[in-house]
Formats: structure tokens, C-alpha cells, sequence
């Protein structure tokens, strides 16, 4: 090689640090060159946690290939990329861990005797969603796996007996989630309980108003369309699926029915209407029945577009939701039930912006707002009350999303285990809700 120029100089040549302690390729003897596991650093590629319930494990900082061994069902999860939701985590019914670092791994000799052997390490396709196990479990069949007993292994929930034995645990594979069973009881005013039932179709157009007699033998239905309002008889008390109807009265000063009530004897209805908006008051001949009903009186309520009417348990306090101005106001009634002797008590900021109905549980501790934002924002709120039926000392307690895309109003059975919600939206049905703890839940 030739140069043109003279070449650089260099001043100084430094040694790479630590370059004296690189890789011998040339030992030990018969390595062939390669480098041999002693002389590489140690590495690792995943993070593995040790967390308490599945909760802990969704709260994860992870990356995909992660190891999650969860305590308190024996498992071991391994996250599959994505959000960290229950979905993207795949059981592990072996050692993952234990795998990693060079054991044998004996599936007959895991789970212990109870594991069937025929089967054993083929993947579970049934439900085409696939995972892992040392058997091949059929729905119903019981499976020891890692010291947890699993029960039951089923593509979702609804595929699980309604009542197994207490305490039974289940794999739904469909979520990768283990959850387990607990007695189902009722939860009386708890809407956070609440689970839909069933729905029946409003009579005629949209239903708006409801209300039942004393003991859920006759329930009743205001409709804005229709501008009626429909009695029926129930075969099975509260049971809505049960009801026939017995008549229908027109609205009173043919007004739209928006909201509907009792006292506490049925010998006098409520009613609020739109266009023009009062509340009319009307006396029965016979206890509950419509058909004998004549208006007697119409409170003027001054405009305030009220969507929802409710008394409290002596008729000495009446409640009014106005939507125009997002408030609920209280009257007192110096003869119980009388509206002609209603004056202007307190009133509050409704909970939500479009308030429609509104209810109490028996004692007043509890007060009901549902706010229709007509889709997915529309909400149940619950209030606490430390003075009870009296809404300045409410405290806002919980809320949930309503079960309708457009909710109207919404009404109790007399012990509060199963709550109903009228829709007015284009399928025009009432809701009938049970509230309930239980089942299988989480775990």
C-alpha cells in the first residue's frame, strides 16, 4: 500500500475496559470455538411477580412474555402482549418457572393422583379457545391442578351450574379468569347488586311513568304517546312477566303522563303531566282501581318541567325532579297527602343533568335519581340521607350505568330486591331488575 500523505499520528490507544476478561474461544478444550454458558453474563428476558388476586396482577407494569404467579389460586399467568386486562394473561398449568431453569417437568406427577392421565398436555380446543392442561377437562368434571381444586372449566359463566356446591371453583377460559362461588342472596336498595332480569314491551309507544299498589297485585303504566295510562292485574306479585291488562284511562286534562304515584291507601293517584305542566290529583271510590278515579285538584307547580313524583312513607313530604333546571324539590304537606296543603321546602342540585325519576327505599335513608343522557352517560345515582326523607342532608353514595339507552323512571318492589326501569327509546320496554350478591364472582 502506498501513501500519498503522510499518515495521522495517533496519540494515545486505549484498552476497552475490562477487554482482558472477554470470552476465551479457545477454552476450555473442546469448546470448538464457541462460548460456553459460564463465560455469559447472566440475563433475563422476562419479570416474574408474585401477587395475591387477580386484581394485583391486572395492576401490573408488564411486558409481553411476563410471569405472574398468583397466591391465592396456585397458578402461574404469562402475559400475552397488549393491555394488561384479563383476556391477554394465559394460564400456565405447569412450572413455568421451574421449566425456565432446566427441571423435569412430570405432568402426571403435578397435580397428584386426582389428575386423569388420559389426555395429559393436550390443549383444550373444545370451546376453540385453547390452553394448556395435563387433561382434558369436560364441563362438570373435576380436575386437580397445582393443590387448587377446579371444579368446573367452561367458556363463560353462563355455562356454569347456577348452584354448586359452596365455595366450588371454576376456570372460565374464555377470560383466563379463575372465579368462584358463593350463595346468591338478596341486597335490598343496593344498585350496585342490581342484574337485569327480563324486559316486557311498553303497552303503547313510550312508556314514562310506573307505579304498583300495595301489595304488586296491580301495576301501572304511563304512556306520553298514547296519553293513557294502564292498570293490570299481576298473577305473581312484582312480577311483571305475569301481568294482564285489566283497563285504561286517559290521561287527566289530556295531558302527557310523565310521572305517576299513590298514597299509601289507594284512594288517591298523582299524576304529572306536560303541556301544560301540573300535577293532578285525583280520589277513588275503590282502593287502587282507575276506573273510579275523578280529579279533585291541580297543583301548579309553576313550570318546572317536572319527569318525576314521589312521596315519602306518611304523606307528609313530596318530592318533585325538574330536569329544566337539574333539581329535585321537597314541599311539606300539612295534611298528609293533600297537594292543595303543599308548600315550598328546600330543594338540591340533582345528581346528574337530565334527571328523570326519582325514588326512596322504606326507611328514607336511601333516595334514587335516574338521569337520561339518552346512551351510554346515563346513570343510577344513590344518595344517603342522615335525616331521613329529608334531601338537605343527602350525601351521594354510589352510581352505576343505567340499563336502558333512554330511562325514564324507575320504581321498587315493596322489600327493594328487585328494582324496574322504564326506556323510552325506540324498543319501548320496562325493565325488571333483581338485585342479588352471589354467584360466581372473581376471584
Amino acid at each position: 500500500m502506498t501513501f500519498t500523505n503522510d499518515p495521522p499520528v495517533v496519540a494515545s490507544v486505549e484498552l476497552i475496559p475490562d477487554s482482558d476478561e472477554k470470552a476465551d474461544l479457545d477454552s476450555p478444550s473442546g469448546s470448538g470455538g464457541k462460548l460456553v454458558i459460564g463465560q455469559a453474563p447472566n440475563i433475563t428476558i422476562t419479570e416474574t411477580s408474585v401477587v395475591a388476586d387477580a386484581a394485583e396482577r391486572l395492576a401490573l407494569d408488564v411486558q409481553e412474555g411476563d410471569v405472574a404467579i398468583q397466591t391465592n389460586v396456585s397458578s402461574s399467568f404469562i402475559f400475552t402482549g397488549g393491555d394488561n386486562i384479563a383476556p391477554n394473561w394465559q394460564v400456565l398449568d405447569f412450572d413455568a418457572v421451574g421449566a425456565i431453569a432446566g427441571e423435569d417437568i412430570n405432568p402426571s406427577g403435578i397435580a397428584g393422583s386426582n389428575i386423569g392421565t388420559a389426555g395429559q398436555g393436550q390443549v383444550l380446543t373444545s370451546d376453540g379457545i385453547g390452553g394448556l392442561f395435563f387433561s382434558t377437562p369436560e364441563e362438570g368434571s373435576q380436575v386437580v391442578r397445582n393443590g387448587s381444586t377446579i371444579e368446573y372449566v367452561a367458556l363463560n359463566i353462563a355455562n356454569l351450574p347456577t348452584q354448586p356446591t359452596n365455595g366450588s371453583v371454576a376456570l372460565v377460559t374464555l377470560t383466563n379468569e379463575y372465579v368462584q362461588f358463593t350463595p346468591v342472596g338478596p341486597d335490598p336498595f343496593n344498585i350496585e347488586s342490581a342484574k337485569f332480569d327480563f324486559a316486557v314491551n311498553s303497552t303503547d309507544g313510550f312508556p314514562y311513568g310506573m307505579a304498583f299498589n300495595s301489595d304488586g297485585s296491580k301495576f301501572y303504566e304511563a304512556d306520553i304517546v298514547s296519553e293513557k295510562i294502564y292498570q293490570f292485574t299481576l298473577a305473581t306479585p312484582f312480577d311483571l312477566s305475569t301481568r294482564t291488562l285489566d283497563l285504561s284511562i286517559n290521561s287527566f286534562a289530556g295531558s302527557r303522563p310523565e310521572a305517576i304515584t299513590w298514597n299509601n291507601d289507594g284512594l288517591t293517584f298523582y299524576q304529572f303531566g306536560s303541556n301544560p305542566d301540573n300535577v293532578y290529583q285525583a280520589t277513588l271510590t275503590s282502593a287502587f282501581d282507575l276506573s273510579t278515579a275523578t280529579l279533585d285538584f291541580t297543583f301548579d307547580n309553576d313550570g318546572l318541567g317536572t319527569s318525576g313524583i314521589v312521596w315519602n312513607n306518611d304523606g307528609t313530604s313530596f318530592y318533585e325532579s325538574s330536569p329544566n333546571d337539574d333539581t329535585i324539590i321537597q314541599y311539606d304537606v300539612s295534611n298528609p297527602f293533600d297537594l292543595s296543603t303543599a308548600t315550598f321546602d328546600n330543594s338540591i342540585a340533582s345528581q346528574g343533568s337530565n334527571i328523570q325519576g326519582i325514588a326512596w327505599n322504606n326507611d328514607g335513608t336511601k333516595f334514587y335519581e335516574i338521569d337520561n343522557q339518552s346512551g351510554a352517560n346515563s346513570k343510577i345515582y344513590a344518595s344517603s340521607l342522615s335525616a331521613p326523607f329529608d334531601l338537605s342532608s343527602a350525601t351521594l353514595e354510589t352510581s352505576i350505568s343505567s340499563f336502558s339507552e333512554s330511562p325514564r323512571e324507575l320504581t321498587w318492589n315493596d322489600d327493594g330486591s328487585i328494582l324496574y326501569e322504564s326506556n323510552s327509546d325506540q324498543t319501548s320496554q320496562i325493565l325488571q331488575l333483581n338485585l342479588e350478591s352471589g354467584g360466581w364472582e372473581a376471584i
